[in-house]
Order: C-alpha cells, then sequence, then structure tokens
C-alpha cells in the first residue's frame, strides 16, 4: 500500500468514549502485511470483540498500523494464501486509482 511499501506487524483501534476516557485493542501479526483486506478483516475483529463485551457509546473509533518493515524484508509464510498475489494487485490499482483522480474517487463496498 501507498509509495513507502511498507507493511506492518500490529493493528492498534482507538476507542473514545463518550466522557472521554480513551483504550486501546490491538492484535499482532504472525507476519507482517499490507493488504488492506487483511487488515481491515482483523480491524472488524478486534472491534467487535470489544463490542460483545461493552454497551458504552464511542465519540471516537480510530485505527493504526505499526511495527512497520520494508515490504518483503521480513520473513516470508512457507505457505501463504493464493489470494494474496491478486489482493495485492488490487491494492496497488486502487491506490494508483486515487492518487491520480483524489481520495475519494473510489470507496471500499
Amino acid at each position: 500500500m501507498g509509495h513507502n511499501q511498507l507493511e506492518g506487524k500490529i493493528i492498534t483501534l482507538k476507542i473514545r468514549y463518550k466522557d472521554f476516557k480513551t483504550i486501546t485493542r490491538s492484535h499482532s501479526f504472525d507476519s507482517p502485511t499490507n493488504l488492506t483486506k487483511v487488515l481491515l478483516e482483523e480491524a472488524k475483529k478486534v472491534f467487535e470483540e470489544w463490542y460483545n463485551t461493552n454497551t458504552s457509546k464511542i465519540r471516537l473509533l480510530g485505527f493504526g498500523v505499526s511495527g512497520l518493515v520494508k515490504e518483503g524484508s521480513s520473513q516470508q509464510l512457507l505457505f501463504s494464501e493464493p489470494n494474496n498475489k491478486n489482493q495485492k494487485k488490487l491494492d496497488e490499482a486502487y491506490d494508483k486509482i486515487k492518487k491520480k483522480y483524489g481520495y475519494d474517487s473510489l470507496k471500499r463496498g
């Protein structure tokens, strides 16, 4: 993703409650990734784990990726998912279109 070609190993959700109390929830991957689908699916799982145990109203939800390394610099998994190459191509095309036509030119469904 992006022009820096980085991968992240940790996703973090920042949740701020109505009363401004702030908590974070994180997940670490076995191997760094920059696949949008993988990052968003894991963020959704982390959020749902929090949501299923909490009824408080929130005012802010933030998402971040850390543990950044240069793409391809970490040890690759021996048996990676075959769809990862296709997802990577899709992410690259998505990024090129947004760079050329603007951030609001595409929305993920």
